[in-house]
């Protein structure tokens, strides 16, 4: 950074993150990713803020524990000129106001600005030496499998309306992702089969 938005120089008890402060934000980001992926947005801006709390709080110079939080934090940017930084805190601001009732809800309607938080938490986290590209990455990879249900092994015999039944539920459940493997003698439906799967899950 240059000019007006170069942050001040944190004192040098804070200058690099200890280790309470940098497994702290791991420990959210990882949060903050399985949320996203699970579709639940509130929750994830609310990890995305308490990371960009600790970030901003070092750069302010202040312990990265320090009970000050995002609105005092939004005040000390705005004293030292940091533009940049306060455009992103400032809408993380509001977006948590609006978002924060939602919390264990599945919002479709606010995933992108979940996904917003999640990257200015990410580089906040980056630039203040919190976390390394290597981690954010093995945050990701952890959170995906978090994220997602264990593999089913249950057959499903499309002839049989409780089968049908239980795919339809499953269906109906809310995920990120439905992998189908149809298995079988050739020339036994399962053309039929495929073209049934396609319109049911355009359709869900």
């Amino acid at each position: 950074m240059a000019g007006n938005d170069a942050p001040r120089a944190a004192p040098d008890a804070y200058r690099t993150p200890g280790p309470e402060a940098a497994a702290r934000v791991l420990v959210l980001l990882r949060e903050m990713q399985v949320w996203l992926l699970a579709g639940y947005a509130a929750d994830a801006v609310i990890r995305a803020v308490s990371v960009v709390e600790i970030a901003l709080r070092m750069l302010s110079g202040m312990r990265p524990d320090a009970g000050a939080e995002l609105g005092a934090l939004i005040d000390e940017l705005r004293r030292s000129g940091r533009t940049a930084l306060l455009a992103d805190a400032s809408w993380l601001y509001q977006v948590r106001i609006t978002i924060e009732s939602f919390a264990g809800q599945v919002r479709a309607e606010r995933d992108a600005d979940a996904r917003r938080a999640s990257q200015i938490a990410i580089r906040l986290a980056r630039d203040t030496g919190l976390v390394t590209d290597s981690q954010v990455i093995d945050c990701e990879t952890a959170a995906a499998w978090l994220a997602s249900e264990p593999a089913s092994n249950t057959l499903l015999r499309l002839d049989r309306a409780h089968h049908r039944t239980a795919l339809d539920d499953g269906l109906a459940r809310s995920r990120r992702v439905l992998a189908v493997l149809v298995h079988g003698e050739v020339g036994q439906g399962h053309d039929h089969f495929a073209e049934i799967m396609t319109w049911r899950l355009r359709s869900a």
